[in-house]
Formats: C-alpha cells, sequence, structure tokens
C-alpha cells in the first residue's frame, strides 16, 4: 500500500485476529485522531502510525510485546491507553 492510502479516516478500530501490523500501515493517515486496536496483534511495525500528525488517542490491548522503532514518530499530542 502507498503512503496517505488512508488519509480520511478519523476513527480507526483493528478487530481482525492478526499477529503483525506492518511496517508504514497507515503511516501518513493525517486525518486519524482515534486509533483502538482490539485484536491479539503482538507487534506493531516500523513506522506504522508515523506522520499520523492528528493521532491523539491510542489504545492498544495488553498483547503487544513489540512496537518497533518509529511506530508512532512525529506526535506532538497523544495519550496511550492500556
Amino acid at each position: 500500500m502507498g503512503l496517505n492510502v488512508f488519509d480520511g479516516i478519523n476513527k480507526l478500530t483493528i478487530k481482525e485476529n492478526i499477529k503483525k501490523l506492518p511496517s508504514n500501515s497507515f503511516k501518513g493517515c493525517n486525518s486519524l485522531t482515534e486509533l483502538t486496536i482490539l485484536s491479539a496483534i503482538s507487534t506493531i511495525g516500523s513506522t506504522a502510525f508515523d506522520r499520523c500528525t492528528s493521532l491523539t488517542k491510542i489504545s492498544l490491548p495488553s498483547s503487544i510485546e513489540i512496537i518497533e522503532f518509529g511506530s508512532f514518530g512525529h506526535f506532538l499530542n497523544w495519550q496511550i491507553k492500556r
């Protein structure tokens, strides 16, 4: 997928039973303000949410073991809830 492919969405809830969220998955999705991951993801790939500059609320499951370098890069104001 290319950069900004998901631009235009505001809230994202990941419900699928996947193990790893690939690198660059939502990179540059500037309209994204809220992220909730409900699945059994254990790894968030590098720069998965990099440059999502409007993202202010992030909810992660306890199943996450690895958050790769730069997964949530370039943020100014945000909260993480577990």
